[in-house]
């Protein structure tokens, strides 16, 4: 954990997270809680959501979001405009699960959610979520 808040440092970086969640910053606290575990009933809402709007919907127990067929276009801060077309295999169907049959949610889902409620403005990623990145903006852009 020190280097990746070291590393954070010298990049001249700051957050609003405090390293406990007991005493975190005043700006932070709104954000609580930061546990995935502890957020179930934000992402069931956002679920609820996008079934209610046509975004997604239910595909043997578990729910789907219904992936936008047109390139996505990736505004990437290191290697520049990338556009993400579907694959053969996405062509066929390039919806993906965003809560599972057991009523779990997903990466894809819960990260977006985060991301919008805790106000990130910025994700530095490896090239190798290239690939995920996509899906997220869409999420993004559907969650409004």
């Amino acid at each position: 954990m020190d280097v990746i808040l070291n590393g954070l440092r010298w990049l001249g970086l700051d957050w609003t997270k405090a390293r406990s969640p007991a005493t975190p910053p005043a700006r932070a606290r709104q954000f609580r809680p930061y546990f995935q575990s502890q957020r179930k009933e934000n992402y069931q809402r956002r679920v609820e959501a996008l079934l209610s709007r046509g975004l997604a919907y239910e595909h043997e127990g578990a729910v789907k979001f219904k992936m936008q067929r047109e390139p996505v276009v990736i505004q990437d801060l290191v290697v520049g405009e990338v556009v993400r077309k579907l694959t053969d295999r996405e062509e066929v169907d390039p919806d993906f699960v965003i809560q599972r049959s057991d009523g779990q949610p997903v990466f894809h889902l819960v990260n977006v959610i985060d991301d919008l409620e805790m106000d990130v403005t910025h994700v530095i990623r490896g090239e190798d979520h290239l690939s995920n990145t996509a899906k997220h903006i869409a999420l993004f852009q559907a969650l409004g």
